[in-house]
């Protein structure tokens, strides 16, 4: 059942559920920039956290709920920042640079994981970590990078173990203007045994991990933009090697379906 939560005339965008289910972050530029939202899961009335000239996207909460990160591009830096904010108290502070900011579902493992740009070529990005001591941001760590590839798009497994990600080959872009091919890979949150999910020679991104352990994401692989599903990412080999299963049937462990 599809349940229309916002109703305005504004681009909302970026939703993400709290950890208790009960309430939605999202970033709306019904103000002007985009600025960081939350709106009870039901519908009702937002709360704006965010009160920037600069544009705030892609918030996520931390596991109890009260603070909510986010990455904003700034203007007098021109970078994308890392930027924290406490809901009791309204302070904010600046974590790192980077995008893509996910907190680490774990309780006990306080960390954030985001993409960030090469120093020397911003098309290219890896994948960090930073953890949180007493509030502030400390031993920022590359987790993936590649000479030819994008890093991208992170997104931690229930248990904050294991981190998803997209890799984007250097390539030519397509006629839309987006490359042709992307690939999704797991990662141990310690760097450790990188494994490929998907090669299926198509556009494989935004992975997403649900608490039963299935990673969704999109591909263009029948042609056109869907969302698809690896029931059991665990049952993949290695880098380099060969999915074990490739079967669509949908109850074929480990097997890509369209849900």
């Amino acid at each position: 059942t599809k349940t229309r939560i916002t109703h305005d005339a504004a681009v909302d965008i970026m939703p993400v559920f709290s950890p208790d289910g009960s309430e939605i972050a999202y970033a709306s530029n019904r103000e002007g920039s985009f600025d960081i939202y939350v709106i009870p899961a039901d519908g009702g009335a937002p709360t704006r956290l965010t009160h920037h000239p600069d544009d705030a996207l892609h918030p996520t909460f931390s596991p109890d709920g009260r603070r909510v990160a986010y990455c904003r591009l700034s203007s007098r830096t021109n970078r994308w920042e890392i930027w924290m904010t406490d809901r009791d108290t309204g302070q904010e502070k600046l974590l790192h640079y980077g995008m893509f900011p996910e907190w680490n579902p774990d309780p006990s493992r306080p960390s954030i994981v985001f993409q960030q740009g090469r120093e020397r070529s911003q098309r290219f990005f890896g994948i960090w970590t930073i953890d949180l001591v007493d509030g502030e941001a400390s031993a920022p760590t590359e987790i993936a990078s590649a000479a030819n590839y994008a890093c991208m798009h992170p997104t931690w497994s229930p248990d904050g173990s294991r981190i998803a990600f997209v890799a984007v080959p250097e390539q030519e872009l397509g006629g839309d203007g987006r490359p042709t091919l992307a690939d999704i890979w797991i990662i141990g949150a310690d760097g450790r045994e990188r494994r490929q999910l998907t090669q299926s020679g198509s556009f494989n991104m935004q992975p997403a991990w649900s608490r039963d352990g299935t990673i969704f994401f999109t591909s263009d692989r029948s042609g056109i933009d869907n969302i698809w599903a690896l029931r059991d990412p665990d049952t993949v080999a290695p880098a380099g090697g060969r999915q074990q299963v490739t079967s669509v049937d949908p109850d074929a462990a480990g097997g890509e379906v369209a849900p």
